[in-house]
């Protein structure tokens, strides 16, 4: 039970508890969000885990400048980018990795990269990229 002391009004109460649950917030069940943190603040991991995957993300935004047809929308300073791609093409490159188009405007679409990226999963997607944003190369008869 709710003590009423904790809201301004019982109304306000209604539901509460179902709500806390529902957003993890019970003391007992802290020790496992807990545990996480401890491991990620030992010996800097969450330093080593955020430059790995802003390190991914350089490496991303540098092999995709390469293709004429897929431009960065704004600076990238962290490990997400929000590139603007012809609506083909990206439809395609969804086949090979997940990315979504919910940038700021329409046609926009925004990429992350993890601590778990690798450079291989970055020269698959690049090199997959160059390879569907290849002009077409039209072969004359002579």
């Amino acid at each position: 039970m709710v003590k009423p002391w904790s809201f301004f009004t019982t109304e306000a109460a209604d539901g509460f508890l179902h709500l806390r649950k529902q957003g993890l917030q019970l003391h007992s069940k802290m020790r496992f969000l807990s545990a996480q943190f401890k491991a990620l603040f030992t010996n800097e991991l969450w330093k080593k885990n955020a430059a790995q995957a802003n390190r991914m993300m350089s490496l991303l935004v540098a092999g995709l400048n390469e293709c004429p047809d897929i431009e960065l929308v704004c600076p990238v300073q962290t490990n997400q980018a929000f590139f603007s791609i012809p609506t083909e093409l990206a439809s395609q490159l969804q086949a090979v990795k997940d990315f979504y188009q919910n940038g700021p405007q329409p046609g926009v679409y925004r990429m992350v990269t993890s601590f778990d990226t690798t450079e291989e999963d970055v020269d698959s997607f690049v090199q997959e990229a160059k390879a569907l944003n290849k002009p077409c190369q039209i072969n004359s008869i002579e």
